[in-house]
């Protein structure tokens, strides 16, 4: 059976997450708090759940997104990060799914006009279950954990509220520059110098060739270190989880905040 649905999903949602009796993944960029706990509170206690979103600290920080969500969901499942996604999928018991236009907030679940595909034809199951593995599988897809949740809470605690604006802009930080010597308090070690290399460049998006001038600078802090580089690059991958970094493509990077002066 499948069909298409502008009607919110959310009730048909949450029953196929009750009824699941194996696993749930879900696949949004956006997560709120409220609708996790709503799916954690009805899932059976042996139904593994399994989630894939975009963590970004600019996201969190302007409450697109919840790091509660976050949380909850690794405190009985497991979390994974993928910088540039834009999926909605939401697969049960690799035997139905959701294809849809809705986030897993209250507003993509309840009141906006999405766009839904519910199926349990085993092909098109068969395909989503391949769409979502191949994101979770993916080498720009990192692994969410309680310490990386630590660690954006505490930044989160530290930054200046986002300002107000009155006509949105298309693209936007959320993140600005003053935030940059209350994100490098939260860091140290690794971590806080490529921070700081990154905030240095003039410009938000970076390739290998940045690489390679930092490898340069930060072999001279760190003579010890023979593989600079690859000590970099598993850094932008943890930076990456922690909300900061987008992978663009392979071997481009995005800077997630304006750059500012440390005080």
């Amino acid at each position: 059976m499948t069909h298409i649905a502008l009607n919110p999903i959310h009730d048909e949602f949450i029953a196929a997450c009750k009824s699941a009796t194996k696993s749930i993944r879900l696949c949004a960029p956006f997560v709120k708090h409220n609708t996790i706990l709503n799916i954690i509170e009805m899932k059976s206690s042996c139904t593994t759940i399994d989630l894939i979103t975009n963590l970004r600290l600019e996201s969190l920080h302007r409450k697109a997104s919840d790091i509660e969500a976050i949380e909850a969901v690794v405190g009985c499942g497991n979390v994974f990060n993928c910088s540039t996604l834009h999926a909605k999928l939401y697969i049960f018991d690799d035997a139905s799914c959701y294809v849809t236009s809705a986030n897993l907030t209250m507003s993509g679940m309840r009141k906006n006009v999405e766009c839904s595909m519910f199926s349990s034809d085993s092909g098109i199951v068969k395909e989503a279950v391949h769409a979502f593995e191949t994101i979770q599988k993916h080498s720009d897809t990192g692994i969410v954990c309680q310490k990386k949740c630590d660690m954006i809470k505490e930044m989160l605690t530290k930054i200046p509220a986002p300002s107000k604006t009155t006509y949105p802009e298309l693209e936007f930080h959320s993140i600005g520059a003053k935030a940059v010597p209350s994100i490098a308090t939260s860091l140290n070690g690794w971590m806080k110098d490529v921070f700081l290399e990154v905030n240095s460049l003039d410009t938000n998006l970076f390739t290998s060739q940045e690489i390679t001038d930092m490898t340069k600078r930060l072999s001279v802090c760190h003579p010890e270190n023979h593989n600079v580089r690859a000590k970099i690059r598993q850094t932008l991958q943890y930076l990456r989880d922690l909300g900061l970094i987008e992978f663009t493509s392979h071997g481009a990077y995005k800077r997630l905040w304006e750059k500012g002066q440390l005080t």
